[in-house]
């Protein structure tokens, strides 16, 4: 679902990266050879499948381009503004509940619980969805047990939302969400790039993500319809260590850009940078 004129991201491998490079710069496209069998290549999707069709390629991965200041289109996208709601409150949880490794009848009420609590940012059923649950028995002796739904929306490329109730023989079987609510980055592409459409129109928050290499990670906010949240990234200096900043002992450093946006303003409401790791 790519509006005209945004580019994608190509991974291929073949036997010479070497003349498949030299073709997609003749064609036009940014080309990368990463390995002596494997480029990257960025570009115009036609012209990416046109110039891998005649090719033997051993195998190719495509995504959206991600880099920070990719291309937007020149008019404010026109998306509704979500309102969030519960789908599965009364009719629980659809599909293959399989995965929810818990007894009877403590499976039961988890799984009640759990279809109370799990929200969508419209308000509508999970495009995909998958139920895993389990339980554990702990030093006191007493059994706890836990469940969770991993729901993804319609038109969402690269977030899902997370939601996990707990229980426990000690204190009932009535499952209380995790504490601090879902891992919620279920966001649809077209209200992702509206948002970022917005972002990008305000003057000290394009200044912020021009220094970012990659976009975005983002998450909704229930209870307040047109709330965003973008996470831009980049890597971080992890060459020098600097004074009171240690590097991460997983080699893993991120900074991060958070923007906050209000869809149904137009504006961004909030802005923050924060250091890795």
């Amino acid at each position: 679902m790519l509006d005209q004129g945004e580019r994608i991201h190509a991974e291929v491998l073949t036997a010479d990266a070497i003349p498949v490079a030299a073709a997609a710069d003749a064609a036009g496209l940014d080309a990368s050879v990463t390995q002596p069998n494997r480029v990257s290549l960025t570009g115009d999707p036609g012209r990416i499948l046109a110039l891998l069709d005649p090719l033997t390629t051993r195998a190719v991965s495509i995504r959206q381009d991600e880099t920070a200041l990719r291309w937007i289109p020149g008019a404010a996208p026109l998306v509704a503004i979500p309102i969030g709601g519960r789908p599965y409150l009364l009719g629980g949880l659809p599909g293959d509940l399989g995965g929810a490794l818990i007894p009877s009848p403590q499976r039961e009420s988890m799984l009640g619980s759990l279809a109370q609590i799990a929200q969508t940012i419209d308000g509508r059923p999970y495009a995909t969805l998958d139920v895993s649950g389990g339980c554990d028995r702990q030093v006191d002796g007493f059994l706890t047990c836990s469940a969770s739904v991993v729901g993804a929306p319609a038109g969402a490329v690269r977030g899902e939302d997370w939601w996990t109730v707990h229980g426990s023989e000690k204190a009932g079987w009535r499952g209380l969400p995790e504490p601090g609510g879902g891992t919620l980055t279920g966001v649809p592409r077209p209200i992702l790039r509206a948002v970022e459409w917005i972002a990008r129109h305000d003057p000290e928050t394009l200044a912020g993500i021009g220094r970012y290499e990659r976009c975005c990670d983002a998450w909704w906010h229930p209870g307040i319809p047109g709330r965003i949240t973008l996470d831009y990234q980049r890597d971080c200096e992890t060459s020098v260590e600097r004074a009171g900043r240690p590097l991460a002992d997983t080699g893993d450093c991120l900074d991060h850009l958070i923007i906050d946006v209000d869809l149904a303003t137009a504006r961004v409401i909030g802005l923050a940078e924060h250091e890795g790791p």
